[in-house]
C-alpha cells in the first residue's frame, strides 16, 4: 500500500502521512513478533520440535525481509538461522525436510536474486494432509515424548527418522604416510630385487643351453 501510494502522479499531504503510518506501524508488528518468536524456538528447543523449529525460524526470516522492506534495522542473526534450517532438514527428511524448498526460496529473497517466495508449498503441506483419522487405543509416543497416532506408519510427524550426521574426516597429512628418503630407498631395494631375478634367470637359461 505505501509502495502503491508513493507512486502516485501527485501525493497529497495525507497520502503521504499514511505512508509513513503504514510503513511504522508494518514495522512495529514485525519487531514484536520476532521478539515473541525467539520464545517460541527456544521452547521448540527444549522439546525437540524439530519441524517447528524449522517453520517458526522461517517465518521469522519473513518478518526480517518485511523490515527490511520499510527500511527498518533487523537484529535477526540471518546466517545462524539458515545454518540452523538446513541442519535441521538434513537431520529429519521426513518432517523439517519438507520445508527445504521454502528455505532455499527464502533465502535466495533475503539475497536479493529473488522478489518473493511461498512460505508452505505443496510438499511442506503434505506432512500433514497424509495422517489418518485417529483411532482410541492407537497412541504412540517417540523416543522424544511426542504423542502420535500410530495408524500413521510413519511415525512421528513432529521427529521423523533422524538421518545421523557423516562423521568429519581427518586431513591426512601425505608427508607421514612415506618420506622421500624413505621412498627412494624403497625403490633402490626394487630394482635390485628385480636385477638380481634377471641376472639368475641369465644364468640359468646359459647353464640350460650348454648343457
Amino acid at each position: 500500500m505505501a509502495t502503491s501510494l508513493e507512486k502516485g502522479s501527485k501525493v497529497s499531504q495525507h497520502s503521504a502521512i499514511m505512508c509513513e503510518l503504514i510503513q511504522r506501524t508494518t514495522a512495529l508488528e514485525a519487531k514484536e513478533r520476532l521478539m515473541e518468536l525467539r520464545h517460541v524456538i527456544v521452547e521448540c528447543g527444549v522439546k525437540n520440535l524439530s519441524r517447528l523449529e524449522a517453520e517458526a525460524r522461517l517465518v521469522q526470516l519473513c518478518f526480517h525481509i518485511v523490515l527490511r522492506s520499510v527500511g527498518a534495522v533487523s537484529l535477526l542473526e540471518v546466517d545462524d538461522s539458515f545454518r540452523r534450517i538446513l541442519n535441521l532438514c538434513q537431520s529429519y527428511p521426513d518432517t523439517a525436510g519438507q520445508l527445504f524448498i521454502s528455505c532455499t526460496a527464502i533465502r535466495e529473497v533475503v539475497g536479493g536474486t529473488r522478489y518473493k517466495a511461498n512460505m508452505y508449498t505443496e510438499g511442506a503441506r503434505h506432512v500433514w494432509w497424509r495422517l489418518p483419522n485417529h483411532r482410541v487405543g492407537n497412541l504412540a509416543h517417540c523416543c522424544n515424548g511426542h504423542p502420535y497416532s500410530s495408524l500413521a506408519g510413519s511415525g512421528c510427524p513432529e521427529c521423523g527418522r533422524k538421518v545421523p550426521k557423516a562423521p568429519k574426516t581427518k586431513t591426512v597429512d601425505p608427508n607421514t604416510l612415506l618420506k622421500e628418503n624413505d621412498f627412494k630407498a624403497a625403490m633402490k631395494v626394487n630394482s635390485n630385487t628385480i636385477n638380481g631375478s634377471s641376472w639368475r634367470k641369465t644364468m640359468e637359461v646359459n647353464h640350460r643351453k650348454r648343457t
